[in-house]
């Protein structure tokens, strides 16, 4: 079996590894993964040495994962809607006029702001030799094409501030703020996806990896989804 390797620009063209292109991209998920263990590790032995840790503790971190994720877009929305709820009649609801009733009765409405962010990307992980294909060139060099990941729109990031509500006169709803932020994040991922988010998130992986690439010296890459 040969073996390739990936050859510079300024180099003659020579055989290429299918490797190269997996290390130079893994490359990026290591080096931000070694600054979040070494942080991780500093944060670890500090309180660990300091014994109990005091009233205020400040963020703890609590684990690490390996991840090759590339985020390549974020969105960031603010919204102003309007959150419903009421409780449902149950065994009254074959009673007439027994639902309007409990609706009327129970119905909370409250106007809320929201502001989150919702981000797209790929796993770059999941990437294997298989991914890669090998082309030769009219000229006789070898170009290498790298077939990533499906997109992924991510869970958004969401906040949310209730600014007035009026309850029913028999049931105020404390949970309405929860079930506010619920529905603010799937209007965000909506509204992204309405926008083209995972589109835009190919074009800028793309962009990004072959950048990468081209600043390591390697000419001969090509990303498609």
């Amino acid at each position: 079996m040969s073996r390739w390797k990936f050859t510079p620009a300024s180099v003659p063209p020579a055989p290429v590894s299918s490797a190269g292109p997996l290390k130079a991209i893994v490359l990026f998920g290591l080096i931000l993964l070694g600054l979040g263990l070494g942080l991780g590790w500093l944060l670890g032995h500090r309180n660990h040495a300091s014994g109990d840790l005091p009233e205020d503790t400040g963020p703890l971190l609590l684990a690490i994962e390996n991840k090759g994720e590339l985020h390549t877009i974020t969105y960031r929305w603010k919204d102003v809607f309007h959150e419903e709820s009421e409780s449902q009649p149950g065994d009254w609801a074959a009673i007439p006029f027994a639902t309007a009733l409990v609706h009327w009765a129970t119905n909370n409405r409250a106007l809320v702001t929201a502001e989150g962010s919702v981000d797209a990307g790929l796993d770059l992980s999941s990437l294997s030799a298989k991914d890669i294909t090998r082309v030769r060139q009219a000229d006789g060099t070898t170009r290498l094409l790298v077939h990533l990941p499906p997109i992924t729109v991510y869970p958004p990031n969401v906040h949310v501030w209730v600014e007035h509500q009026d309850s029913g006169p028999f049931w105020h709803d404390n949970n309405i703020a929860p079930k506010a932020q619920e529905q603010a994040g799937r209007r965000i991922v909506e509204a992204a996806e309405q926008d083209g988010i995972r589109a835009k998130a190919r074009a800028n992986a793309i962009k990004d990896l072959q950048q990468m690439e081209q600043k390591l010296g390697y000419n001969n890459v090509e990303f498609t989804f």
